[in-house]
């Protein structure tokens, strides 16, 4: 338990439990993210829509870069406005392709 605390903490013991519990709850929702992204194009390229699976794939792709960004720097406002600006702009693409496939 303490290694999975760690790895979803910060490393510099000079922040404060806020921030601590801030950077946990987004590398979790980046990590949840990659999965499911990634799960998602599987399922999508199984179904045959190679489109959605672009999409997915794409989605899961710029996750995976926000997560390492965020390991790297510690910016935390900029991952966290990276990571919504994707989700956002996967469900405007997401429901504008799934309404021509039925």
């Amino acid at each position: 338990m303490d290694k999975i605390l760690n790895f979803l903490t910060l490393k510099q013991s000079r922040e404060n439990d806020f921030c601590n519990r801030r950077v946990i709850v987004i590398k979790f929702a980046l990590l949840a993210s990659i999965i499911l992204f990634s799960l998602f194009t599987l399922i999508n390229l199984f179904m045959e829509q190679y489109l959605a699976a672009i999409l997915d794939s794409t989605a899961a792709f710029i996750a995976l870069l926000t997560f390492k960004y965020m390991q790297k720097s510690k910016n935390i406002p900029v991952a966290t406005k990276i990571s919504t600006i994707n989700v956002v702009v996967f469900f405007i693409f997401f429901s504008y392709i799934s309404q021509a496939v039925h």
